[in-house]
């Protein structure tokens, strides 16, 4: 148990909140196709796949899959029970999905994101109508995610919104990805660098 109050972060290190939300019924809205858009299973290299998450999420300091040993991220890429997806829109990949189906009865949406130049353009509904659409296709009993501070500050509304609920939370405290080398220090410039 920690006491209520302030703590020292040590430097180098990150804390954020970590909310975890479900969804335990499928979701009403269907997805309709867009003109200039598509969404296509991708079955990226390591280097794709690392190089969409950094452009993805290099501003909320996403680092877990850069921090992953390639052979570890391989497997994960290569399970049958992952399911990669990229949104493609004005001639380039602009979001990116990712749902693991590994654990029975249930989809992880494990990572949902757009480049910052593709938000507010109504791609990030587009993409989670198709991600729940193909979620729910399989005989699962509930569709989890996890967002934390990091993420902007819009994600949980967004997912509330498209009719997930919160469930538990936790704070994570983890290596700054800008001290370790996975991300540049002009990144996040939002969240101080100590």
């Amino acid at each position: 148990m920690i006491a209520d109050g302030y703590h020292d972060v040590p430097g180098g290190k990150l804390v954020n909140v970590v909310t975890y939300l479900e969804l335990r019924v499928p979701s009403t809205q269907a997805f309709e196709p867009r003109d200039g858009v598509s969404i296509l299973r991708s079955h990226p290299s390591i280097e794709a796949y690392r190089e969409t998450f950094r452009r993805i999420g290099a501003p909320y300091l996403w680092s877990s899959r850069l921090a992953t040993p390639d052979r570890e991220l391989a497997a994960i890429l290569g399970d049958p029970g992952i399911e990669t997806y990229d949104l493609l829109a004005d001639g380039a990949v602009l979001g990116f999905l990712e749902l693991d189906f590994r654990e029975k009865s249930q989809c992880e949406l494990a990572f949902l994101g757009l480049v910052r130049q593709a938000q507010g353009r109504g791609l990030g509904r587009h993409l989670m109508c198709f991600a729940l659409q193909r979620a729910w296709q399989r005989p699962i009993d509930r569709v989890w995610l996890h967002t934390c501070t990091l993420d902007d500050r819009a994600a949980i509304p967004f997912y509330r919104r498209n009719g997930f609920v919160p469930y538990k939370r936790q704070f994570e405290i983890a290596n700054d990805p800008r001290t370790i080398g996975l991300l540049p220090v002009d990144c996040a410039p939002d969240v101080p660098l100590l």
